[in-house]
């Protein structure tokens, strides 16, 4: 094989591994869109089906359930950082809480904007028992972990993450962290003065028409890639048989 040869096959090869890495990607993009469309159209369901217990909905291991039952708050309060509303920074609040037939889950307290001088918040624990009407949802996706990402202690009783996954919660709360790390529950309304809830499902993550949108457009590079080196070898070809004619007439 000439070396002309080698390097036609050397980037057919590159190209075919670029491509099928988008490819890979796009897929991925579309795994996506369709988890987090399953999760809208379970909510859907969930707005339609009478509400549950927080054991009858764990249990039944739905996407999205109706939860309306009674409990007390049991540990300190967990403020996620890094979240955003309307363009705005700011943090989640939530607080272990336990129904009366001993099921576990974190409560969502709402979103706070943060102070401009990034000022530590206060804990804001409940401590009465408190029933709860509202959505059994997925914990927010940790994402990927960047450096350790050390809770810090606030004010009050509570602690300042970036995770909410059991890793990160089983120093602060024992044996529950298996337990809490999987489901949050959003009640119907703010529980603090001053907070909000989000309207949407999945906060600070892209909807499932953005994943579509992403998915074309790696599917529409790897295409790109693959018609260039189409274009390339072509070349490549017409120039040796210009250089062979040539050769031949001389």
């Amino acid at each position: 094989m000439t070396r002309q040869h080698m390097g036609v096959w050397l980037g057919w090869l590159l190209a075919l591994g670029v491509a099928a890495t988008m490819v890979g990607l796009g897929l991925w993009q579309l795994e996506r869109r369709a988890f987090k469309q399953d999760l809208l159209d379970a909510q859907a369901r969930a707005m339609q089906a009478p509400a549950q217990s927080l054991a009858a909905a764990l249990a039944a291991g739905n996407a999205v359930s109706a939860v309306d039952d009674c409990g007390a708050w049991s540990g300190p309060v967990l403020v996620l950082d890094n979240q955003q509303m309307d363009g705005r920074a700011g943090h989640r609040s939530f607080q272990p809480w336990r129904s009366t037939e001993g099921a576990w889950v974190l409560v969502e307290q709402g979103w706070r904007p943060w102070a401009g001088d990034r000022q530590l918040p206060e804990a804001e624990p409940g401590s009465a028992a408190q029933c709860l009407h509202g959505l059994l949802l997925p914990a927010p996706s940790p994402g990927l972990r960047a450096g350790e990402g050390r809770p810090q202690p606030l004010p009050g009783r509570g602690w300042l993450l970036t995770r909410l996954d059991t890793p990160s919660l089983q120093p602060l709360l024992g044996e529950p962290a298996a337990q809490l790390g999987q489901h949050i529950l959003r009640p119907q309304q703010p529980l603090l003065p001053g907070y909000r809830l989000s309207d949407q499902l999945l906060p600070n993550t892209l909807p499932p028409d953005k994943h579509l949108g992403y998915a074309v457009q790696w599917f529409a590079m790897a295409t790109t890639v693959l018609l260039l080196a189409v274009i390339l070898s072509v070349r490549h070809l017409r120039g040796r048989k210009r250089r062979t004619t040539m050769r031949e007439t001389s």
